[in-house]
């Protein structure tokens, strides 16, 4: 107190715990007899437990009254705790006899950290002059299992240049929540001079972490020793490590007088981090190695399982106050900064080891809990007579990197019942990040951002592998689960007097690889089946399994509020899993031997940014989700007789299935008196990741050998969906402009690749199928798996608005047999391909004001390339290799395109609307097709190839356009049918104990009558324009059949039957082009119409090869038939009105005619001999019709 009034108040707290504890209980060296228990059990057990509570705290008060005064306030408070503990049970190098069970045991479940840590200050004064000022700083950082004292040397650092970084060179980052870490650059091309501090490190696929390997371990570990067990053989590795963490900074100051400032900050960083090894396992033997007799159905259990859990709280807020009679200033800043990883390995495993049992069970089991729920929120509130300032911001970083594996690798394991190996992973990481800012005064700044991350990118691996030998009396099971989830929310808010701007941003990503094979390796069992599954987040059925709607999902939202708003938010939400069930080496079994590989996948992103302003606002939301997950079950060894198994196998089963749903939804919303705009972007995706296969279903090389069926299934559902909203109401200029995309780009494979496979007593099927069921109908759960919407509004004095949404699917279905391969059946070979694809795109505009104007753009774009293709052989030109042969793909192919624009305007009004749909090649590959290669194909009964296609393309357009004065409006509607269906023979010699059909269907059944839509190509165009002075309208539509039909026997191949051999090509087209247009006005009205119909498709049928020989008679009868109907229709109508004068113009073409020189219709005979027994019919056959009507 007094004239001069100065006071100062600080507190620092700190604390640091570590706990650096070794545990172990074990038998080392005890040979020559070693350690025996002939009547009782042998127990090894090591247990540690860990606790660190830490409560940490800071507070600090200044106040001040004087002619002049001044108080600083400033707390500080941080906490350390680290846990480093080894825990060991172990048997080394010893001989050791139970008559009992025998056990060994690590425990280290009660691993814990719960820290608590606060600063708190407070400043006031007064005076003619006050000042005042306050900080709060919090620091909390907490290890388990993971050495913060890493000293991992790194090629460069984040401020090194380097003109080039290669693969395995390291970069030590040296800023930011990522400080002092080190990742190695994993990718497959060298980086060109790259900026080492704008790198994703977080992306799995060019970068990972290095130095941070277990600081603390837990095992249970047989090495090198020999044990003989009449009971059961248990090996335990089992941990836990919770870090529970609240920390919390807040600072106020308050300054009152004359003249008074105010500031205020509070900060908090947070850090936790779990690294620890689990590992339960036998390595290695000694002597005859391990027996063991078995008790109670049980004979040896290994199992490593770790419980990992994080849960994080920061919370910051600072509060500014100033009032002064002749001016006040408060700055308020609130931060809030966390980062939180789990990183560690659990093993459970068999290495190189001899083991032999009686009876019971075998099981080898590692598994892996990791959690992380994180959350940080920043507040930041001004409040001050004259200026005032809030700023918030916070940030929540979080990462699961685990590995989990469950394996035998190496030795020899002679077992007297089942085998079960088994991987279990759940990883769930949650960060919630919220930030609001505040700044009341006459002139008041306020921003506010959120920053939240997540990546969990777990390893999971069940396996036999590395030149083991396993025989099992009972059924072997190799498996793996993975269910995983990664889920992030982003909140900024900003409210300020002046000025306000909102941003936030959140990125959820999901990156799992899962693995159950059998590689290089022998296994079999006598009295069982093999199983080798990998799971992702789904049921063997492929539904959800993760216990949430969304596994990866990241919600962002801004709004802001003041004279000038500006708010964004992006969302990207990203699942890019590979998952793999394979079986290499030797399989054999007396039962079935199954491969499943099945996931679930359907990330969801959300944005929501809202602006609100007396002035002028804009908000801007942009939101992605991808799925790309690969799916993959496979056979590249050998499924051969081994033991007294008679065959390879009772049955083959090979199953890739998945399930893929991308989502994105984008709003924004802006509001000003004077002037708002908004921009939109949605992208939904299902596509490949790293040009992996979406889902494969294959065999390999090798030879297999079944009694029963041979069964491979590709199958994926999948669907995209986009989007985009966005409304921008002024009393001034208002734009908004939305943008959708979304894209279906998958690829399934399901065959055999140049490998040998029979099927003594059964059948083969190899099928993929895509968003289809075995007979091509929709299976996607939805009418268009792929859909892209787009809304744009905007209300002004000048109103202007634009929006476009893209709908695509190039979806690719391989059904094959390669050249080089051979299959043998008892029973029937089926190669099927199925799909239905129906991408929509559909977009919208209404625009209002003293004039409006408004454009929509949607395009839809069907190509996919569906195939089936037998290209290897079947038995032998001798030996018929199947009862029938059928190769077959069913497929349903449609686009839809619809767009609205409506503008009203006092003044004026104009709109353009444009919709464009396409069914198109991909590339140079048909859109569908059956085929036989140059193989060899023998049946005794009859071969079937048929290509099948349903297809339609449709676009409407519509436009409404009304103004006061004069009123505009024009619109396009673009339809495209442009497929290709082709099935034919290659080359080789066919032969079928019954007849030989060969086929091309397009909107047609075999008698050529339409079996599609009533218009396969439709084009629609509407415009209408109305005002008191003059309007002008145009509706132009355009639609194409440019349909390719092609059914082929190539020169080369030679065809024999005992019955018919037909070849057949049958399309139904049927292009319809409409057009309406209306104009009137006060004054003058003009219209134009115009509609254009088009029939251009190409049906051919040719038969080039051979039927029997000049003297022998190789068919029946043969038909080669085209049977095509084409039809144009165009229809346009105009009409116009005004008082002083009205003009239109109505215009329509419809033709059916070639496309350069492809015939519309041909069927004919090659250069090949020909010799049947019966009739030769060679007919084609064309139905046209041109109507034109205005």
């Amino acid at each position: 107190f007094g004239l001069g009034g100065v006071s100062g108040s600080f507190a620092v707290s700190v604390a640091r715990n570590e706990i650096s504890s070794v545990v172990r209980a074990r038998i080392a060296g005890a040979g020559n007899g070693g350690v025996r228990s002939d009547t009782g059990d042998v127990t090894l057990l090591a247990d540690a437990n860990a606790t660190i509570k830490a409560e940490v705290a800071a507070a600090a008060v200044a106040a001040s009254v004087g002619v002049v005064g001044v108080s600083f306030a400033g707390a500080g408070a941080a906490a350390r705790n680290v846990i480093l503990t080894t825990t060991e049970a172990s048997i080394t190098g010893s001989d050791v006899v139970s008559a009992r069970d025998l056990s060994v045991t690590a425990e280290s479940t009660g691993q814990t950290i719960d820290a608590f840590v606060l600063a708190a200050a407070a400043a006031f004064s007064g005076g003619v002059f006050a000042g005042a000022a306050a900080v709060g700083a919090s620091v909390a950082e907490n290890y388990i299992g993971w050495n913060p004292y890493s000293t991992t040397s790194s090629t460069y650092t984040t401020n090194s240049t380097p003109s080039s970084l290669t693969t395995s060179q390291t970069v030590r980052i040296l800023d930011g929540p990522r400080a002092g870490d080190v990742y190695r650059y994993v990718g497959a091309t060298p980086l060109a001079a790259p900026d080492l501090k704008a790198q994703d490190y977080t992306d799995e696929t060019k970068w990972q972490q290095v130095g941070t390997d277990a600081a603390g371990s837990t095992r249970a570990i047989v090495d090198t020793s020999r044990l003989e067990v009449t009971g059961k053989l248990t090996i335990l590795a089992d941990s836990g490590a919770d870090i529970d963490a609240d920390v919390a900074a807040a600072s106020v100051a308050l300054a009152g007088g004359g003249v008074a400032i105010a500031l205020a900050a509070a900060g908090l960083y947070v850090l936790n981090r779990i690294g620890a090894k689990t590992e339960a396992a036998i390595i290695g033997t000694r002597g005859l190695g391990i027996d063991v007799g078995g008790s109670a159905g049980t004979a040896i259990t290994v199992t490593a399982r770790d419980v990992s859990t994080i849960r994080a709280y920061g919370g910051s807020a600072s509060i500014a106050a100033s009032v002064g009679v002749f001016g006040s200033v408060a700055a308020a800043i609130a931060i809030a900064i966390a980062r939180n990883d789990i990183r560690g390995q659990v093993l459970a495993h068999m290495t190189g080891a001899t083991v032999d049992t009686t009876s019971g069970s075998t099981t080898i089991q590692a598994s892996e809990q990791a959690t992380i729920s994180a959350a940080s929120q920043a507040a930041a509130l001004s409040v001050s007579g004259g200026i005032s300032v809030a700023g918030g911001g916070s940030s929540e970083d979080v990462s699961i990197t685990t590995a989990t594996r469950a394996y035998v690798s190496g030795g020899t394991l002679t077992l007297g019942g089942a085998l079960t190996i088994d991987a279990k992973d759940t990883s769930s990481a949650t960060a919630t990040v919220e930030t609001i800012s505040a700044a009341l005064s006459v002139i008041g700044f306020a921003a506010a951002g959120s920053f939240a991350r997540s990546v969990v990118a777990p390893t999971l691996e069940a396996a036999i592998r590395d030149g083991a030998t396993v025989g099992a009396a009972g059924a072997i099971t190799v498996e793996a689960t993975e269910k995983a989830r990664s889920i992030v929310v982003a909140n900024g808010n900003a409210y300020g007097s002046t000025f306000a701007a909102a941003g936030s941003v959140a990125i959820a990503t999901l990156a799992a690889d899962v693995t159950a094979s059998v590689s290089g390796a022998q296994i079999w069992t006598t009295a069982g089946a093999i199983t080798i599954r990998a799971r992702y987040n789904a049921t063997d059925a492929g539904a959800n399994d993760a216990g949430v709607a969304n596994a990866a999902s990241a919600q962002a939202g801004a709004s802001s509020g003041s004279l000038v708003a500006l708010s964004g938010a992006s969302a990207t939400a990203v699942d890019r899993a590979v998952v793999r069930a394979f079986g290499g080496g030797t399989l054999s079994a007396s039962g079935a031997i199954s491969l499943l590989a099945v996931s679930y996948a359907a990330p969801k992103a959300d944005t929501d940014a809202l602006a609100l302003a007396i002035g002028g606002a804009a908000g801007i939301a942009v939101t992605s989700s991808e799925a790309r997950v690969s799916t993959q079950a496979y056979v590249d060894g050998s499924v051969a007789q081994l033991s007294t198994n008679t065959a390879g196998a009772a049955s083959l089963t090979v199953t890739a299935r998945s399930v893929q749903h991308a989502k994105a939804d984008s709003t924004a919303l802006a509001g000003g008196i004077f002037a708002a705009g908004n921009a939109v972007s949605a992208t939904a995706v299902v596509g490949l990741f790293a040009a992996r296969p979406t889902t494969r279903a294959t065999l390999g090389s090798g030879s297999i050998s079944v009694t029963g069926d041979v069964t491979l299934d590709s199958i994926l559902t999948a669907t995209a969906i986009a989007a985009a909203k966005g409304i921008a109401v002024t009393g001034g200029v208002g734009a908004g402009a939305s943008l959708s995309s979304a894209t279906l780009e998958p690829k399934l494979e399901a065959g055999v690749d140049g490998g040998s496979v029979t099927s003594t007593a059964g059948a083969i099927t190899i099928t993929a199928r895509y968003n289809a069921t075995t007979a091509g109908a929709n299976a996607s759960g939805v009418s268009n798996p792929v859909l892209a919407t787009a809304q744009t509004t905007s209300g002004g004095l000048l109103g202007i608005s634009g929006g476009r949404s893209t709908a695509t699917d190039a979806g690719i279905v391989d059904t094959y047999t390669a050249s080089g391969s051979t299959l043998r059946a008892a029973n029937a070979i089926t190669l099927a391909a199925r799909a239905f694809v129906a991408p929509a795109a559909r977009t919208s505009g209404l625009t209002v004001g003293g004039a409006g104007v408004g454009v929509t753009f949607a395009t839809a774009v069907a190509k996919p390339s569906i195939v089936a293709r037998l290209d290897g052989n079947v038995g032998t030109a001798a030996l018929a290799g199947a009862s029938s042969v059928s190769v077959t793909t069913i497929a349903t192919t449609s686009a839809l395109a619809e767009t609205t624009a409506v503008s009203g305007g006092i003044l004026a009004a104009g709109n353009a609307s444009v919709a464009t749909s396409k069914v198109e090649q991909n590339g140079v590959r048909p859109t569908v097709e059956a085929s036989l290669g140059a193989g060899t194909v023998r049946a005794s009964g009859a071969i079937t190839v048929t290509a099948q296609l349903t297809a339609s393309s449709t676009a409407g357009s519509t436009g409404l356009s009304v103004s006061g004065g004069i009123g505009a409006g024009g619109s396009v509607a673009d339809a495209t049918l442009a497929p290709k269906v082709a099935a034919g023979v290659g080359g080789g010699t066919k032969i079928a104990g019954g007849a030989i059909t060969i086929q091309s269907l397009l909107n047609a059944n075999t008698a050529g009558t339409n079996q599609g839509p009533t218009h396969s190509t439709y084009a629609e165009a509407g415009a209408t324009a109305g005002s008191g002075l003059a309007s002008f309208s145009g509706a132009f539509s355009d639609a194409t059949d440019a349909s390719v039909v092609d059914t082929f026997v190539l020169s080369g191949a030679t065809l024999n039957a005992t019955g018919a051999v037909s070849v057949l090509s049958a399309a139904y087209g049927a292009a319809r082009a409409f057009s309406h247009g209306i104009s009137v006005a006060g004054a003058a009205g003009v219209g134009i119409s115009d509609a254009s119909a088009i029939s251009r498709a190409s049906v051919v049928t040719r038969f080039e090869g051979n039927i029997g020989t000049a003297a022998i008679s190789g068919a029946a009868t043969l038909d080669v038939k085209t049977l095509a109907t084409q039809t144009a229709d165009a229809e346009s109508d105009a009409v116009s009105g005004g008082i002083l004068a009205a003009g239109n113009a109505a215009l329509a073409n419809a033709e059916v005619r070639e496309t350069g020189a492809a015939p519309n219709a041909r069927a004919g005979l090659g250069s090949g001999t020909i010799t049947v027994g019966g009739n030769i019919a060679v007919v084609s056959r064309l139905l046209a019709t041109a109507t034109a009507d205005t």
